[in-house]
């Protein structure tokens, strides 16, 4: 950190600055170098390997656009496994649901849980303690092969982790989680910005392609990550269809999910409609003859 301030790097030549009023942590785990920051613009910032994960001011724009989208696609959520998802902001929304019974969350490091747990409590408001939910520490490239049980979402939580995270969006990984699926099993994820990663962005596409029966790309601003971002649900068949704006605000009503800043049915499907530039990125390939 120099003149009291932070930058974060959305590729190597572009990045955002944040002034910052305290620094509250700075140490190295046996797996991350994690930061903790007071900042006038998004409140408490927790950083973690020089990449910012999140913030408490505005992550509600990041947990909830990649949350409802797939729980509300699901005609019952009950079982959830979250990958990644430490901050306990992805485990929040889902707990909304009364039908959610169990919600697992594969963590990588303890030591980050447990700095959650003391600086941001904003963020994960009480949703460690939830009865309902269970903490399985460990790389979950290696534990998920071992899972038995299966899940009706699966929530990729892993922006910010970007040079840790490839294993997590290849097709051998999508397989995976598609095998981990109910019949009418909905994966999320983020997918990257479509202006500053569009390689990984279609990539990852790509590959949910090829594995998943449906896939709906929407895109979301992430001001905190540097402008538009990309994320997706991959269902494992195609019985819950695509949900209209009125469809989206009567199953938010009907299911009871409350305390919701950013994400209501006109935002779904105005977030589904893509703009030229990133559909001529998803577009097939013409083939010359």
């Amino acid at each position: 950190m120099q003149d009291s301030i932070i930058t974060e790097w959305t590729d190597e030549n572009a990045g955002v600055v944040y002034r910052v009023s305290e620094k509250l942590e700075d140490f190295p785990t046996d797996v991350h170098h994690v930061e903790v920051y007071d900042t006038p613009a998004f409140g408490r910032v927790l950083r973690v390997n020089g990449h910012i994960l999140t913030a408490e001011n505005d992550e509600w724009i990041y947990h909830e656009n990649l949350v409802h989208p797939a729980a509300l696609s699901h005609p019952e959520p009950k079982r959830a496994l979250v990958l990644g998802g430490g901050t306990g902001g992805s485990a929040r929304q889902l707990l909304k649901y009364d039908s959610i019974e169990r919600v697992l969350i594969g963590e990588l490091d303890g030591f980050l849980v447990d700095t959650v747990r003391q600086h941001f409590e904003k963020i994960h408001q009480g949703a460690f303690d939830d009865a309902r939910l269970e903490i399985k520490l460990g790389d979950a490239n290696e534990w998920i092969n071992n899972i038995e049980e299966q899940f009706d979402l699966i929530v990729l939580d892993l922006v910010g982790y970007a040079e840790k995270a490839e294993g997590f969006y290849s097709r051998a990984f999508f397989e995976r989680c598609r095998a981990l699926l109910t019949d009418n099993g909905v994966l999320a994820l983020s997918l990257g910005s479509p202006q500053r990663h569009s390689g990984a962005f279609v990539d990852r596409h790509t590959a949910l392609q090829e594995v998943f029966t449906t896939v709906v790309p929407y895109l979301v601003p992430l001001s905190l990550h540097g402008g538009l971002w990309g994320m997706a649900i991959a269902r494992r068949n195609d019985a819950s269809g695509n949900l209209t704006a009125d469809e989206v605000d009567s199953r938010l009503r009907s299911r009871a999910v409350g305390q919701l800043e950013y994400y209501n049915g006109a935002v779904h499907a105005g977030q589904q409609a893509l703009p030229n530039f990133v559909a001529a990125l998803l577009a097939p390939p013409t083939r010359s003859r």
